[in-house]
């Protein structure tokens, strides 16, 4: 979580990207869009370290690195070859999920107000806020029931 402004509103925190960051990220993907091409090895260790780091509070954009991550790591084989290349000299071009993943990026980036409201996914560490169950197996009908502490709420219906 480096790297990021922690603002509190109300009762709420929240993780925002700074402005700088929010500009020079965009003008890389401004950049690396317009590439009819493909990307140098070196854009893409940029482009999947940064991307990786907005995903924390961009998570419509996770599933989107993994392409440019296939890229990188075809860059790096390239690379390991061509002994005598920089990674600024070694192009790998466009594969068809690689240029549409920056294309989202780069689309969807731009319209980000750069904010995301922290919370805490269930997990080891969080129980669960309420607990519902429903039992639809019986030739009666079905019933179940919701309870939020310190309340409980039961339900039931015939087929």
């Amino acid at each position: 979580m480096l790297g990021w402004d922690w603002v509190r509103k109300g009762l709420a925190m929240w993780m925002r990207c700074p402005e700088d960051k929010h500009v020079i990220l965009n003008d890389y993907l401004q950049g690396w869009a317009a590439s009819a091409t493909g990307l140098s090895l070196a854009d893409l260790r940029k482009a999947v370290g940064l991307l990786n780091w907005v995903a924390a509070a961009f998570p419509q954009g996770t599933a989107d690195v993994t392409p440019l991550t296939h890229m990188r790591t075809a860059g790096e084989a390239i690379y390991k070859r061509q002994s005598d290349a920089s990674p600024a000299e070694v192009v790998v071009p466009w594969t068809k999920h690689g240029k549409v993943a920056i294309s989202f990026w780069h689309e969807e980036f731009k319209l980000w107000n750069g904010c995301r409201a922290l919370f805490a996914d269930f997990g080891p560490f969080y129980s669960w806020q309420a607990l519902i169950q429903i039992d639809a197996s019986t030739d009666w009908g079905f019933g179940g029931f919701l309870w939020i502490p310190p309340r409980l709420v039961g339900f039931n219906r015939p087929w």
